[in-house]
């Protein structure tokens, strides 16, 4: 009968006795490591086998969530239409949220005026893994704009109606809770489980003012593994 098992992990830890043939160990440090076993039986008969074990390490690949749609990351902006070269799809994606020097590509306006659909797609330099998309849409003051966050109103020249969508390959598919009526917020945040893309768009269906106006798009996430 066996009395009991003792385990040498070849690595400078401690032998472990046990009467269970069955153990766990975790090596800290990738290498090759001579794993023993001894087995002693109840008359004090002792047996012993050593085998080699490599231990192999995977390098884990972390991604702390950045802004995926900007242009300077190989993104690339268009639109329905635009009024014209200084309301450029381009300057959604610049990475400046407030609309700074409107009406020279401090954002985008469309060209037809009073007339929806109107969109804005941005397409990324590869699949991404996204959880959060923001919208920034024209804020009252324009020629003095601040920083926007969710207090900051756009009920004079924003996006009312309009929903947040992704490719999913084959169809544009709205966000959860991607839908928005009588948008009130300069800045709208969308966030939700992680969905892997390779565009998205803003799709507006009725702004104020006769024209659809946006002076950023960002989607937050990483870049999804090859």
């Amino acid at each position: 009968t066996i009395a009991s098992y003792t385990f040498n992990f070849g690595d400078g830890s401690d032998d472990v006795t046990q009467t269970s043939p069955t153990i766990n160990h975790t090596f800290t440090e990738a290498g090759e490591y001579p794993v023993r076993l001894v087995v002693t039986d109840s008359r004090g008969k002792v047996s012993s086998n050593t085998s080699q074990f490599l231990v192999e390490v995977n390098d884990v690949v972390t991604c702390t969530p950045s802004n995926m749609a900007l242009a300077s990351l190989g993104s690339f902006a268009t639109a329905s239409s635009s009024y014209s070269t200084l309301y450029s799809a381009a300057s959604v994606i610049d990475g400046e949220h407030r609309g700074l020097n409107w009406g020279n590509n401090g954002g985008w306006n469309d060209a037809t005026r009073g007339v929806y659909p109107d969109s804005l797609e941005v397409a990324f330099n590869g699949a991404q893994k996204l959880t959060e998309i923001r919208v920034f849409t024209v804020q009252n003051d324009f020629r003095n704009p601040v920083e926007p966050d969710a207090n900051t109103p756009p009920n004079l020249y924003g996006i009312q109606d309009f929903e947040e969508q992704y490719w999913n390959g084959s169809q544009w598919v709205t966000v959860p809770n991607g839908v928005v009526t009588g948008n009130d917020k300069a800045m709208r945040v969308f966030t939700f489980a992680e969905i892997t893309t390779t565009k998205i768009r803003v799709f507006v269906t009725n702004a104020r003012n006769n024209f659809s106006r946006l002076t950023e798009v960002e989607a937050i996430g990483c870049p999804a593994a090859p």
